[in-house]
């Protein structure tokens, strides 16, 4: 079962953060590589290397989701957990659907966590959005 209770939204965004240094840092190695391949002449090489899911992101994405359709929700709320927290994906997916999740869960408290993260990482777009929901989650709670 996800449990969100035993990290606070501020060590969440800064493990997060961290993560996807560490991730930027793999994606640009990985394409250091591709570059030597590329001027040693090895085109089909380089392609494949680049076309790997280097970070594993996509995998536990669709995991989730399958098992979201399946309507195993807590499956997939740990999932899409796993992907954002653990492996520091910035697929924004991950975390909108990780939100619907726990919407339909009814877990509001772990609800607006997820939000409060996700506000650090959002688009200047999406931004509005996500606060607005931050406040419609605070005022369900409050009732």
């Amino acid at each position: 079962m996800l449990n969100l209770k035993d990290i606070s939204v501020k060590e969440a965004i800064e493990h997060i953060k961290n993560k996807r240094i560490e991730n930027k840092k793999k994606f640009d190695e990985t394409y250091k590589k591709a570059e030597k391949l590329i001027e040693s002449g090895k085109f089909e090489e380089a392609q494949k290397l680049t076309q790997e899911d280097v970070l594993g992101f996509y995998p536990v994405y669709a995991d989730a989701e399958e098992k979201e359709k399946a309507g195993n929700l807590e499956e997939a709320a740990e999932l899409y957990w796993r992907n954002i927290y653990t492996n520091g994906t910035d697929a924004p997916a991950n975390s909108k659907r990780l939100l619907i999740v726990l919407r339909k869960l009814g877990r509001l408290s772990d609800e607006l966590k997820v939000a409060e993260i996700y506000l650090n990482f959002v688009s200047k777009n999406d931004y509005p959005v996500i606060e607005k929901r931050i406040e419609d989650i605070k005022g369900r709670m409050s009732r």
